[in-house]
């Protein structure tokens, strides 16, 4: 009896033996180093991928809102410039009144002349630009 117990227990521990040295050299095979590593370089490279997609849709996002800005900026410049251009004439032609009116009347009453549309404009898009840019 105790014969074959002590077979069996050999037998046992042979199997166990090449069993667990198969199984170590699995795990630790040469092999499967390269894989577990391009797994991890892929998980990473992956990351980055939705990473930069994230990042680079911000940027667009924000070169559309500067393009915006920049038309508006535009066409308000160009508003003020045609103001400030016809400025000259129109002063011209107020004191060309105001000296026809002197001959024809009294003395007329000095008016402060209110600021021009264009001005509003331009004053009101640079407030909103101070507080686009200091948020």
């Amino acid at each position: 009896m105790a014969y074959i117990f002590s077979s069996l227990a050999l037998l046992v521990s042979v199997v166990s033996f090449f069993y667990l040295r198969f199984f170590v050299k699995r795990r630790t095979a040469i092999e499967r180093i390269p894989e577990e590593t391009q797994e991890a370089v892929q998980q990473i490279l992956d990351e980055i991928d939705r990473i930069t997609d994230r990042d680079s849709q911000l940027v667009e996002e924000r070169v559309k809102q500067l393009k915006i800005i920049l038309a508006e900026t535009d066409r308000r410049i160009a508003t003020l410039s045609r103001e400030v251009e016809s400025r000259p004439r129109r002063d011209t032609a107020y004191s060309e009144l105001g000296k026809a009116r002197q001959t024809h009347s009294p003395a007329p009453e000095e008016k402060e002349e209110p600021p021009s549309r264009a001005a509003l404009e331009m004053t009101r898009f640079l407030q909103n630009q101070n507080e686009l840019f200091s948020s």
